[in-house]
């Protein structure tokens, strides 16, 4: 690991830990967003205080700009690069468990071998993944405010966010025509890297594993087995 890399991280977290500037926490997170070294990534992913930090940051924003009638292109961009550089933290070093923790859900996950899972952990688990579910299109729906052309480096990450939306949610891109429209979308009106370009493809070619994600049922050991391996691969793909 490099030195200059972690007295970047370590710069980025006293920002985030100490400052009430929106305008400084906005460029802390455009700072972190290009990191790809994956010992740094994991340091951050690793650290508490940064990922809560970069969720309420988000969510703040998030909320913030859900409850303004007239569009606020400043608002925006600054809601978008706080959950993009959290996304990209979670989609490049947090595993599953860290996944659901990282977005503040509990009790999700059973201890790998298990064959059982009562109903208790049944619902709790249905209920916690339609929360990481809705967690993930609220960060998909920004995109949709068309606030024009972005970095290849957000849209890879977009469209990774996307691609975890299509795997745990049984929505075949080719059939889609919201989700699936906003992959032509962010291919017609941004620079896609070919980050972007091998996530689209990994998504087009998508099978799923069950049909009633949207449905109210508890999820058992074959449901969540499924979201898990659909975010490792979505992980790895978005690696590439």
């Amino acid at each position: 690991m490099e030195d200059e890399g972690f007295l970047q991280v370590e710069s980025i977290k006293r920002v985030i830990d100490i400052s009430e500037d929106p305008i400084a926490l906005y460029h802390a997170a455009l700072n972190l967003r290009p990191i790809k070294d994956l010992n740094l990534l994991k340091l951050v992913c690793d650290n508490e205080s940064m990922t809560r930090g970069l969720r309420r940051c988000y969510l703040e924003a998030l909320e913030e700009l859900e409850e303004t009638d007239i569009p606020d292109a400043k608002l925006l961009r600054q809601t978008l690069a706080f959950g993009t550089t959290f996304f990209h933290i979670l989609l490049s070093a947090a595993s599953f468990d860290d996944f659901m923790t990282i977005l503040g859900l509990k009790g999700v996950t059973l201890p790998r071998g298990s064959s059982e899972m009562s109903l208790r952990e049944a619902q709790m688990t249905g209920d916690n993944c339609r929360r990481a579910q809705w967690f993930v299109r609220k960060f998909i729906n920004l995109q949709m405010r068309r606030l024009g052309p972005q970095p290849s480096a957000l849209t890879s990450t977009m469209l990774a966010a996307n691609a975890l939306w299509f795997a745990i949610n049984d929505i075949p891109h080719s059939q889609d025509a919201v989700y699936g429209d906003q992959f032509r979308q962010s291919l017609a009106f941004s620079e896609v890297s070919w980050t972007g370009l091998g996530l689209l493809a990994f998504v087009s070619h998508l099978t799923c594993a069950f049909h009633d994600a949207g449905q109210k049922k508890p999820y058992g050991i074959a449901e969540l087995s499924w979201c898990r391996n659909a975010f490792t691969s979505v992980k790895t793909a978005y690696s590439l």
